[in-house]
């Protein structure tokens, strides 16, 4: 009997204090934490085992005192086997990260950081939401956010420094959490349930405009030369590029295939539209896998050298097509140059999520070189092609890819010669 009583006491002092939230610390919100911090202050808490609603905490008006948030430094004595690497000030109740940005849920909405520089991420822009963000799930261009009370809100964040609300959703319970997988969101709402939604406003984006990665500016190339390129969709579509070169009243276009959104894409020239001597002009323009363009990059200029031929091909020896080596393979590949220059051979190989870029030293023409890996491999499936460049750094295009499988357990073979002899032996 004592106990009950206890327990409507301890909803008596809470059912005050939502009424006189003005007696109370301004600027704090209830929550649920709080708000057992605020009934230990006062020793309540031991009578008060009953939890609160979620849905009661998402209230403007009751306010509660917060205990002070915990600095970097008064944490670091607790840690084990974990750094500190930096540190964004708080309250932040939820995070996701993709890339170089942070997208941060707080109590007074949604954050985007940039930590590409983790010791010190920066902000670089934001927007408030009636109520707290409590769960934030990004998906192509729209940051999706369980806002409590406020449902489920859409915002646009394809420029992260310009978030702009573009949906919300209506849910009859406290949005907690939220999921997005394809083309559906799926929402956590407390005691209402789960609800699944699909966003109705999403538009296409054009993707921005593409770096341009080699020629560099002021190069000299080969009437074949190998233009190199990156670019992002903000909707994460494949994106193709269109090249432009100008040369007086000369002007070429050339047009890649699609590229997955920040990869790097190339393209060669094929000798039966080789570039004729001088100087040339060069920008590009990428192209989503809807249609949408972005805009022309500036341009840039290198010049044509017709005295000096490219070399071939590489033709790739070794690791042979799905050959299995060990962690430091040894790579074999020749070429022959035109114009009998001494040839270098840059090999790329790519990994999960990995790609390595090495250069042999310059060989004759038509002689073999080789390159052993200082760095090994790690385990798995791995791609590699090469590219041959001249001593006057004209260059070929690249080979075909081989897959090769690198092992621990693969035996590191070197070729030996043996001499055998033979004598006869008296029985």
């Amino acid at each position: 009997m004592k106990q009950a009583w206890m327990v409507r006491l301890g909803w008596l002092v809470v059912g005050v204090a939502s009424l006189l939230p003005l007696t109370l610390t301004s600027g704090q919100r209830l929550d649920s934490n709080g708000a057992k911090r605020w009934l230990d202050e006062q020793g309540l808490r031991d009578r008060f085992p009953a939890s609160l609603s979620p849905r009661f905490s998402a209230s403007p008006f009751p306010r509660f005192p917060a205990s002070p948030s915990p600095t970097p430094r008064s944490r670091q004595a607790h840690s084990q086997n974990v750094k500190l690497i930096g540190f964004i000030g708080g309250p932040i109740l939820d995070v996701f990260v993709r890339g170089n940005l942070a997208y941060c849920a707080s109590e007074h909405g949604l954050s985007i950081f940039d930590v590409s520089n983790p010791n010190q991420p920066r902000k670089l822009g934001d927007i408030f939401l009636p109520y707290s963000a409590e769960s934030v799930y990004v998906s192509g261009s729209y940051a999706y956010v369980a806002a409590g009370d406020a449902d489920l809100r859409v915002i646009d964040v394809s420029d992260p420094r310009n978030p702009r609300e573009v949906g919300s959703y209506d849910t009859p319970g406290y949005a907690e959490d939220v999921y997005v997988s394809g083309s559906y969101a799926y929402v956590a709402n407390y005691e209402a349930g789960l609800f699944i939604l699909r966003f109705t406003g999403a538009v296409n984006h054009p993707p921005r405009v593409p770096d341009l990665l080699y020629p560099v500016d002021g190069a000299t190339v080969s009437p074949t030369p190998t233009f190199k390129v990156k670019g992002e969709d903000p909707d994460g579509d494949q994106v193709k590029f269109v090249i432009e070169v100008t040369s007086g009243n000369q002007a070429k276009t050339f047009e890649t295939s699609f590229f997955a959104s920040g990869s790097e894409a190339s393209y060669t020239v094929p000798s039966n539209r080789a570039l004729s001597a001088g100087q040339w002009s060069w920008r590009a323009k990428a192209i989503d896998s809807q249609g949408a363009q972005s805009g022309w990059s500036s341009p840039r200029t290198f010049t044509v050298d017709v005295t000096n031929q490219p070399p071939s091909v590489p033709v790739l020896l070794a690791p042979a097509a799905n050959a299995t080596v060990s962690p430091a393979p040894t790579f074999r590949l020749k070429a022959d140059d035109p114009d009998n220059d001494e040839v270098k051979f840059r090999i790329e190989m790519r990994g999960a999520n990995i790609t390595k870029v090495a250069e042999t030293g310059f060989v004759a023409s038509g002689s073999e070189a080789t390159y052993t890996l200082n760095q090994p491999l790690t385990d798995g499936q791995w791609v590699w092609k090469a590219k041959a460049i001249d001593k006057r750094n004209a260059e070929s295009g690249w080979s075909g890819e081989r897959t090769f499988t690198v092992s621990s357990n693969a035996p590191d073979l070197v070729a030996k010669d043996f001499l055998l002899k033979w004598q006869r032996v008296a029985r």
